[in-house]
């Protein structure tokens, strides 16, 4: 991307056919640039997916990686971006659901290597069946990288006795004045956790249907510019 430009960037993965799909794509942003790259997949469930996505920021380029992972059986993510410039903005917002025997594991990176760099790491995710989810996530400041501020969170529903979610946060910080925080939670989402919607008068499967909305609500409001492909994402989950 040239200095000073904007654009907002859709993919989509939904092919019928069961594949084994390869992807691989390398972004340089150029100084006050500005990008939204937002992904949908929803391949077949006997699919396999390996992607390597890398960005490189400039002084003052803001991007923002969304990421909506439903389908394939098999998913081995990369996400890595790297602040080269000043004051560079890196933000990944990524939402899973695994069902079945889906096993997906996603590696989710910024690094900061000049001053002044902001940004976050939000990854959600949602177990079902007997699949796994794997999150792991890492931000890294480097010694040139005073003045960041930055945060990653994973927060993950465990929808079966059967299923598995890791999550893994991880901070490596080589200097000093920065923020740096990092968190992680896997809620159960048993009939306990049900009680009192039930209690009022909501049946069972409406008060799973509406703990889950509300568990995606925040990162579906980051595409709210694409209402179809924010209801398509809702009738999915």
């Amino acid at each position: 991307m040239g200095e000073g430009s904007k654009a907002t960037i859709i993919e989509r993965f939904e092919n019928k056919i069961t594949q084994n799909i390869y992807y691989h794509h390398q972004v340089n942003a150029g100084s006050n640039s500005s990008l939204k790259l937002i992904t949908f997949q929803n391949l077949t469930e006997e699919s396999r997916l390996t992607e390597i996505r890398e960005v490189r920021n400039a002084k003052s380029a803001h991007v923002h990686h969304i990421s909506f992972q439903l389908g394939a059986k098999k998913i081995r993510s990369s996400i890595k971006q790297n602040a080269l410039g000043r004051s560079g903005d890196l933000n990944i917002d990524l939402l899973s659901r695994t069902h079945l025997q889906q096993d997906h594991q996603f590696n989710l990176t910024n690094i900061f290597q000049a001053q002044n760099g902001r940004g976050k790491i939000l990854a959600k995710g949602i177990a079902l069946d007997e699949s796994k989810l794997t999150l792991n996530g890492t931000i890294q400041i480097d010694q040139q990288g005073s003045g960041t501020d930055t945060y990653l969170k994973q927060d993950s529903l465990l929808l079966s006795p059967s299923a598995t979610i890791k999550a893994t946060p991880g901070l490596k910080i080589d200097t000093n004045d920065v923020k740096a925080g990092h968190g992680a939670s896997v809620i159960n989402l048993n009939d306990e956790s049900l009680f009192y919607l039930t209690s009022r008068g909501i049946d069972k499967a409406m008060a799973k249907k509406m703990m889950i909305n509300g568990f995606v609500a925040e990162q579906l409001d980051k595409i709210s510019e694409l209402p179809e492909l924010k209801k398509t994402i809702q009738t999915l989950i």
